[in-house]
């Protein structure tokens, strides 16, 4: 069996008075065995494609210019499928991405400009394969993880710099320490709730934030008196419910046991 680990980029292009994903960018690494066989990779200019976005373009490093002498979608996907038949038949290949975007947005492609996606269909997501074994306390951290994330558990050297083929290369060093059975990081999955909760203690307080606000703007044009209100104990019940669910988040965690290796 082939194994052959893709990335692709996108950017958002107007297409029929609404903007949709494209690819711009494709990148594949195949291996056999844990052997790199081969690469590939290649720009892609969409159709309708004018410029990249500030975001995409600072994220990818690439150029207008660079996109626009591209090979349209359908040329890169016969180039691909040549690509591929070089080590055998179709059936004994095995294509793997990081996430469902990849797959999603390659067949959405394809169906816009009525090419065959049928290869692409095939795409197998490792994202919530690898996810759904990386626990703190017995619990799934995300069932999503970032290739940057994974990257860190699987102690991987490098940032993600968001090109195709070095991503796609990133996602074939992951799988094969997840197949090896090799230890995860036990103190980045730490490092990875921490950043994870104080994210999500951020956009509480910006709630809430937003919440006092708007409180104020509604009812300033009210005395400000104090004024004693009787309340229903099932009403005050369900304020202290929502105290209690104020003060915690989803990801409670012990973390003395986990320093100590009771993970």
């Amino acid at each position: 069996m082939i194994q052959v680990y893709i990335d692709a980029e996108f950017d958002a292009v107007r297409y029929q008075k609404r903007f949709e994903q494209a690819v711009i960018s494709f990148g594949a690494v195949a291996c056999r065995q844990k052997q790199m066989l081969d690469t590939f990779y290649t720009l892609v200019r969409p159709r309708y494609f004018r410029h990249l976005t500030p975001v995409v373009k600072k994220m990818t490093h690439l150029k207008d210019k660079e996109i626009l002498a591209a090979e349209p979608l359908e040329v890169v996907t016969e180039h691909f499928l040549s690509w591929l038949q070089r080590f055998g038949e179709l059936a004994d290949i095995q294509l793997y991405s990081c996430g469902p975007d990849d797959r999603r947005t390659l067949m959405k492609n394809c169906a816009i400009h009525h090419i065959d996606g049928a290869l692409f269909d095939r795409i197998q997501d490792l994202q919530k394969e690898i996810s759904a074994t990386v626990k703190f306390q017995n619990k799934i951290i995300s069932p999503s993880l970032s290739l940057d994330d994974m990257k860190l558990i699987y102690d991987i050297q490098g940032a993600v710099d968001h090109n195709a083929l070095n991503d796609a290369k990133d996602l074939m060093y992951i799988h094969q320490r997840y197949l090896d059975g090799n230890a995860q990081n036990a103190q980045r999955i730490l490092d990875i709730v921490n950043r994870k909760e104080a994210k999500q203690q951020e956009v509480r307080q910006k709630q809430n934030e937003r919440l006092r606000t708007m409180m104020i703007q509604q009812f300033q044009k009210y005395p400000k008196e104090f004024v004693k209100i009787p309340l229903l104990p099932e009403v005050i019940e369900q304020f202290q419910l929502w105290e209690d669910r104020e003060t915690r988040t989803h990801m409670h965690w012990k973390r003395k046991k986990f320093i100590q290796g009771e993970m």
